[in-house]
């Protein structure tokens, strides 16, 4: 399934191996090596 959430907050382009997690059900767009708070921020979750 394909993230419905956009990364808006990346500062520069994502070229590590991207995935998807699950929060709260929703599919959030990640990145390889990257916090899952750092995922929450770049799709603009607070």
């Amino acid at each position: 399934m394909k993230p419905t959430t956009k990364r808006h907050q990346d500062i520069t382009e994502v070229l590590d191996k991207p995935f998807t997690i699950r929060v709260d059900g929703k599919p959030i767009p990640a990145v390889e090596g990257e916090s899952v708070l750092s995922a929450l921020l770049a799709s603009n979750i607070r």
